[in-house]
């Protein structure tokens, strides 16, 4: 019998390991994978789209440079971009970990190997593997063909530069995670249940039960194990959101202690809401309006029920279909008994010429509330009016206030944070940064603002200021 042909076995080895990357894993370095690192490869192997949800110490930083390797092995000619929101992630955990399976493969892999990630490894079939900070989008543009993307702490990396991972047809994304940020890409594949992701959860709680003790060994070391988990119970409490995000692989929808919604109200304040809407009660208006470059919106609601937000935008400051919608919305809403109450925000000129054309109408069922950001709080322990008038809107949607769906409004509430500044003056998350957050101005999250507004709810006996943990539980955080 003559002995088996080299190239032969070679080329069914390969074919073995392009179908099945464990077993690349096994062969190449007699990896003894955790289940929770053989379900996310398996994952991978069979689907382009691939969201992991993890809990702390899982071995993520080393399926994903297995992962990084199989694909540059077995598929030539292939991109693989290493990349997470920090530099240390991406230098001195990615990185390292690949350079480091280089070095111990049982069969040479090849290939030019670099310093930094920058660098990378690359192969003179054009394959290459290299690292990127996820910190512009810029970044991540004119990169296409068969690219496989893999973003550690997803998490933490801005939606912009998921979505331009996700535009190549012919390659792969893996996002993994520690379910940090309600807020995002990442967290709306797992809330949303979003279509065409594989997703994966990791509990750390699962694997360090699975992870026995042998000969004062651990089966698998450096992973979540019962010794650690003793630690964390100790140190933080099996009801801490430490523990949920980072032992769980959970996101935390019952904490967020600096959080102006909590997550609960976030999910629930679209649950119920119905057209049409109440036409009996006080019909409230806020007109948000806009400049040169922010649209005009409008917002109005009888009791816990908003309206959709309707939005114009005419860069020449011409008011005057702003002023024709408002018209027919009183004409067809502002009939039967009730007041009307139209909340302007009078801050520029355009807010201004509204209010004079509405006090032109001389409609006595009309009252006008104009609200400028110099006049004073509704409480003494906010900082400025839009404080307010952001506390009272979560005060609404606590009361049971419910508003259509509005994916951009739900990414606000989600995001939107508030804190106690050197005064001991609750202050919201400033206007810049929800831009950062949307990527454009709220300004229909403002009209809803000034739609919900309430100062009643913060009136009443002044009483000695209470401190940070009575602040967060009268606003509902814990």
């Amino acid at each position: 019998m003559s002995p088996p042909d080299p190239r032969a076995l070679a080329a069914r080895l390969w074919a073995r390991w392009r179908a099945v990357p464990v077993a690349f894993a096994l062969d190449l370095w007699g990896m003894d994978l955790s289940p929770g690192q053989i379900s996310v490869m398996r994952s991978v192997a069979r689907s382009r789209r691939v969201a992991v949800r993890s809990g702390h110490k899982n071995g993520k930083s080393t399926v994903s440079a297995v992962l990084a390797l199989w694909r540059a092995i077995c598929f030539p000619g292939s991109q693989i971009i290493l990349t997470a929101p920090t530099e240390r992630t991406v230098e001195h955990a990615l990185w390292k970990e690949v350079k480091s399976l280089l070095s111990r493969a049982k069969l040479p892999l090849g290939g030019k190997i670099y310093k930094s990630a920058k660098g990378g490894v690359t192969w003179d079939n054009g394959t290459l593997i290299q690292g990127r900070v996820a910190s512009k989008p810029e970044a991540f543009q004119g990169i296409s063909g068969d690219v496989f993307y893999i973003l550690d702490e997803a998490s933490g990396i801005d939606s912009s530069i998921i979505e331009i991972a996700d535009t190549s047809p012919m390659g792969k994304v893996l996002l993994i995670s520690n379910p940090t940020k309600l807020i995002g890409k990442f967290f709306d594949i797992f809330d949303q249940n979003l279509p065409g992701w594989e997703k994966v959860h990791l509990s750390s709680l699962e694997l360090a039960a699975q992870n026995t003790l042998k000969n004062g060994r651990f089966r698998w070391p450096g992973l979540a194990n019962s010794s650690w988990l003793s630690g964390l119970k100790e140190q933080y409490g099996e009801n801490s959101a430490y523990w949920r995000v980072r032992v769980l692989g959970e996101f935390d929808y019952l904490s967020g202690e600096k959080a102006l919604f909590s997550a609960e109200k976030v999910k629930t304040m679209s649950e119920g809401w119905r057209q049409p809407l109440p036409s009996d009660g006080k019909l409230e208006i806020g007109i948000d309006p806009g400049g040169l470059k922010d649209c005009t919106s409008i917002v109005w609601r009888r009791g816990l029920f908003a309206s959709e937000s309707w939005e114009h935008n005419d860069p020449s400051g011409n008011s005057s279909a702003v002023i024709e919608h408002l018209k027919n919305l009183i004409r067809y809403e502002g009939v039967g008994p009730g007041e009307i109450v139209i909340r302007v925000d009078n801050s520029n000129m355009a807010g201004n010429a509204i209010i004079q054309s509405i006090i032109d109408w001389k409609d006595k069922r009309i009252t006008i509330e104009r609200i400028s950001y110099s006049q004073s709080p509704a409480s003494e322990s906010h900082g400025m009016i839009r404080d307010s008038l952001w506390l009272s809107f979560s005060e609404w949607v606590g009361k049971g206030g419910k508003v259509p769906y509005d994916r951009d409004l739900i990414q606000l509430c989600n995001a939107v944070t508030y804190e106690t500044n050197a005064k001991e003056k609750l202050v919201v998350m400033s206007k810049k940064d929800m831009k950062k957050v949307l990527r454009r101005s709220p300004d229909h999250a403002d009209a809803m603002c000034l739609a919900c507004y309430d100062p009643s709810l913060f009136r009443g006996p002044q009483k000695p200021r209470p401190d940070l943990a009575q602040i967060q539980a009268f606003y509902g955080r814990r």
